[in-house]
């Protein structure tokens, strides 16, 4: 925090704060292991109907869950608990809306796709462009032509190639789109759960992927 200081304009001190870099590690996981877990309780029937969503998902039928509520009910610990009762071989991809991060494109589906192959929120785009490569040329070396669109979704920085060049900007957000489902369908083996907290508050881009 800055000393107090007068400025033309105002009776009274002002008080500024510096605002530094994301601190590594300090992410959403790490804020929600700092709050004291308590027992949970009730919601049986809710809990119910979202394992039968979960095992149907898991036998190859796909479908949309919506929990809606007031705000702070516990519409976000009903789901944290019933997957915390999943089986294996399912994998969990989560992101969140908020209400600043909405106005910059791709935010949560970024901090999705990173902390999906364990790329941290801090990392630099150069940073992030050589671990995304290289996950992806393990995974799903097909998906090699399209980096530079995969880069976008990851907030990561790699190389144009021939074949994205080619594409029309006007139709680039919508091959965006398909090469990170076509990489997700590739790259994880077995049944997919995304799990999207606060919704509402999605940056538009992220949204429509």
């Amino acid at each position: 925090t800055l000393e107090p200081f007068l400025v033309k304009g105002k009776t009274e001190p002002i008080r500024a704060s510096l605002v530094g870099e994301l601190l590594v590690g300090e992410t959403q996981e790490s804020e929600a292991a700092s709050v004291p877990t308590v027992g949970f309780a009730g919601r049986n029937d809710e809990l119910r109907r979202l394992a039968a969503a979960i095992e149907q998902a898991a036998d190859g039928r796909g479908l949309v869950v919506d929990v809606v509520g007031e705000p702070g009910i516990g519409k976000s610990r009903l789901v944290d608990e019933a997957m915390r009762d999943l089986g294996g071989g399912i994998t969990i991809v989560s992101a969140k809306g908020g209400l600043y991060s909405r106005t910059t494109p791709y935010f949560a589906v970024s901090t999705m796709l990173r902390r999906l192959i364990g790329i941290d929120r801090s990392s630099t785009p150069a940073s992030a462009g050589r671990l995304m490569s290289q996950w992806v040329m393990e995974r799903a070396p097909a998906m090699e032509p399209w980096m530079p669109l995969l880069a976008i979704a990851f907030a990561a920085d790699v190389p144009s190639t021939p074949e994205v060049d080619r594409i029309d900007p006007a139709n680039r957000a919508g091959k965006l789109r398909e090469v990170v489902v076509d990489l997700l369908t590739a790259a994880i083996d077995g049944p997919l759960v995304f799990v999207v907290d606060d919704a509402h508050r999605l940056d538009e881009a992220s949204d429509e992927v």
